[in-house]
């Protein structure tokens, strides 16, 4: 697999550089171990991850990170989030509620990454989460 790098805005540091290459794997990988801290310390979305091993959550996660922060290999490629969480949310009751506090941590971690991302680069990845939210809907009869 090629790896891609992504140019990330970083402000501040004694190099005074205007900004510094990172590889998009680390900095998806930033984004994600900030997000499991915040959603493992939510007791209302905690219990959606017990008995799931953390190299399966780390890889749907990943999918999930790749489609909100893109690149044109992930463009009209979705995952199919209700086909993923079809057991969550018809047993264990997974909502459009739980899927708000997702945002709402997803939001409160690019606010941590300051400068870090561009601007543009987080308003687009929050939309995109944004949009997954009808995936989290009741489930109708027969479905």
């Amino acid at each position: 697999m090629a790896h891609h790098r992504a140019r990330l805005q970083v402000t501040g540091h004694e190099d005074d550089a205007p900004h510094k290459v990172f590889s998009k794997e680390v900095a998806m990988k930033k984004v994600t171990d900030l997000l499991f801290s915040k959603i493992f310390a939510d007791p209302q979305l905690r219990p959606f991850f017990e008995g799931i091993t953390e190299q399966v959550l780390r890889h749907k996660q990943e999918t999930m990170m790749e489609m909100l922060f893109g690149g044109p290999e992930q463009e009209n490629k979705a995952p199919p989030l209700r086909e993923y969480h079809y057991d969550l949310i018809k047993f264990r009751g997974l909502s459009e509620h739980h899927h708000e506090l997702m945002c709402k941590h997803f939001q409160e971690v690019m606010d941590e990454l300051g400068n870090v991302l561009p601007a543009e680069t987080k308003a687009s990845a929050i939309a995109a989460m944004r949009a997954t939210r009808s995936h989290y809907r009741p489930m109708k009869p027969g479905e």
